[in-house]
C-alpha cells in the first residue's frame, strides 16, 4: 500500500499499522470493492441495456419496465437510513456480509422470473441487499484511514462502481445478443456468488468493530436532518444523480435507437462512453480538491451547472433534430457532473458529528436514489402519455420525439433548481465543521 494511504493508527479499531495488518486491509478493500462493481451493474443495466428486450418478452408498457429500474432505487434509497444507523452500530464489515448476500440471491433469482410480479419481487430482493454497499465501504474508510485521504478513496470506489456499470452496456448488450438476456443475468449472478463467498474469507481477517454507542437511536437521523447547512446539499442531491440515472440507466440506450436512430450496439457504444466519463470523473473528483485547497463548494456547483446545461442541449438537440455527436456531447456533460459526488459526500460528512459519519452520508445517498426513483417514474408516466402516438414494430414501441422533448424540459428546469440551490452550500476545506442546530 502506497505510504500516504496507510490505515489510520487513530482510526483503526486496534491501531495496528504493520505489514500484515495492511496487507488485510488491501485484501479486505479489494474484495469490497469487486462486491460494489456487481451492486452497481445491477442497478445501472436493468432496465436501461435490455429494455427492449424486456418489454417485447413479457409484453410490457414503458412505465412498467422503468418501474424495474425505479423499484430498486426507491428500495436502495429508502434503505440508506437504516443502512447508515446499521453501519455506525455494527461497522461496515457485517454490513456489507449480510446485504452482499440477500443482494446475490436476489440477482440468482431475477433472470428466472416468468411473471411481471416475480420480477418485481427479485428486483425488490437486489436492490436491498444493494443498499448495504456503498456506506458498508465508506465506514469502513473512515475507520482505516485518516480523515485527510477520505475523498479521495470515495472518488475511487465511486469509479469502481461505474466499472460495473460500463459492464453492463455494450459489453453487457454483446452477451445479451449472444446468450439472451436471462442466460446473461444468470452468468452474472453465479459469477457474484463465487466473489462473494471470497469476500467472506477476505473479511474475517479485519479487526473487529467497537461501537461509540450501545443501543439504537433515530436521534443521529434527527440531528442530520435538523441541520439546516446540509438542505442545500439534499436538494441538489435530489436532482443531480437522478437527472443523470435517468440516461444512464433507464432511457438513455432507448433514446438513442427511437430518435437518434441508433443500433442497438452504437447506442450501447454512447452509454458505455458516456460511464467511462463519469467513472474518470468520479476518480479526478475525489483527488483534484487538492489542487484548490480542499475546497467543496466549486465542485458542488459545477455539478449542477453541468446538469443544466446538458439537459438544455439535449432538448435543443431534439428539436433542432441535430447530430448524434450532440447528443454524445450532452451524455458527456451528464457524465462529468459526477465529478461532484466525493465532494458533496464530504460536505454531508463535515457538516455533521463525526461519530455519525455513516448515518449523515446515508442521508444524501438515499436522497439521490429515491430521486432517480421519482425521476425514473416521471419519466415512464411522461413516454406513456404519447402511447397513443408511438409506433410498434416487431414488439418494440417507439416514442415519438415529442415525448422525449417533453422529459428533457422536465430535466431542465430540474437542473435550474439544483443550481440555485448549491450555490448555499457551505464550504469546509476538508475540516469537520458540524454546528449543533438552534
Amino acid at each position: 500500500m502506497p505510504n500516504n494511504l496507510q490505515p489510520s493508527s487513530t482510526d483503526h479499531p486496534d491501531g495496528n499499522t504493520g505489514g500484515p495488518a495492511r496487507r488485510n486491509v488491501v485484501i479486505a478493500m479489494l474484495a469490497m470493492l469487486v462486491i460494489y462493481f456487481f451492486s452497481y451493474f445491477q442497478r445501472s443495466a436493468i432496465p436501461g441495456t435490455i429494455f427492449n428486450e424486456i418489454q417485447s418478452d413479457m409484453a410490457l408498457p414503458a412505465s412498467a419496465v422503468v418501474a424495474l429500474g425505479a423499484m430498486f432505487t426507491y428500495v436502495y434509497g429508502g434503505m440508506q437510513v437504516f443502512v447508515g444507523l446499521t453501519t455506525d452500530r455494527l461497522g461496515g464489515r457485517r454490513a456489507l456480509l449480510f446485504g452482499g448476500t440477500i443482494m446475490t440471491i436476489g440477482a440468482l433469482l431475477f433472470p428466472f422470473s416468468q411473471s411481471v410480479g416475480m420480477l418485481y419481487v427479485t428486483r425488490f430482493i437486489t436492490g436491498f441487499g444493494a443498499s448495504f454497499m456503498f456506506l458498508s465501504i465508506a465506514k469502513e474508510l473512515d475507520l482505516l484511514f485518516d480523515k485527510r485521504h477520505f475523498v479521495g478513496l470515495i472518488g475511487i470506489v465511486t469509479s469502481i462502481g461505474y466499472m460495473g456499470a460500463i459492464t453492463g452496456t455494450l459489453p453487457f448488450q454483446r452477451a445479451v445478443a449472444v446468450f439472451g438476456w436471462r442466460e446473461s443475468l444468470i452468468g452474472i449472478g453465479l459469477l457474484t456468488f463465487f466473489c462473494m463467498a471470497g469476500t467472506f474469507l477476505a473479511l474475517r481477517k479485519l479487526e473487529r468493530f467497537q461501537p461509540t454507542t450501545s443501543g439504537w437511536s433515530m436521534a443521529p437521523v434527527r440531528d442530520v436532518l435538523l441541520n439546516r447547512r446540509t438542505i442545500p446539499l439534499l436538494i441538489s442531491g435530489m436532482i443531480n444523480f437522478p437527472v443523470y440515472f435517468t440516461f444512464q440507466s433507464v432511457l438513455g440506450k432507448k433514446f438513442l435507437e427511437d430518435v437518434v436512430g441508433l443500433t442497438p450496439s452504437a447506442a450501447s457504444t454512447f452509454v458505455l462512453f458516456m460511464i467511462v466519463c463519469s467513472a474518470t470523473a468520479a476518480f479526478m473528483g475525489g483527488i483534484s480538491l487538492r489542487w484548490i485547497g480542499h475546497r467543496r463548494k466549486p465542485a458542488t456547483i459545477a455539478a449542477g451547472g453541468l446538469v443544466l446545461l446538458a439537459s438544455l442541449l439535449m432538448l435543443v438537440a431534439v428539436a433542432w433534430q441535430a447530430s448524434s455527436w450532440v447528443f454524445l456531447l450532452a451524455f458527456i456533460l451528464l457524465a462529468l457532473s459526477i465529478g461532484g459526488a466525493p465532494a458533496a459526500t464530504a460536505l454531508m460528512k463535515e457538516l455533521n458529528r463525526p461519530e455519525i459519519s455513516g448515518t449523515s452520508i446515508a442521508i444524501i445517498n438515499g436522497i439521490c436514489y429515491i430521486g432517480a426513483g421519482l425521476a425514473s417514474t416521471i419519466s415512464g408516466a411522461v413516454l406513456d402519455r404519447f402511447k397513443t402516438t408511438a409506433i410498434a414494430i416487431s414488439g418494440r414501441i417507439i416514442y415519438p420525439v415529442e415525448a422525449y422533448a417533453t422529459l428533457f424540459f422536465i430535466l431542465a428546469g430540474m437542473g435550474l433548481v439544483s443550481v440555485i440551490a448549491v450555490i448555499f452550500v457551505q464550504e469546509t476545506r476538508g475540516e469537520s465543521d458540524y454546528e449543533p442546530p438552534i
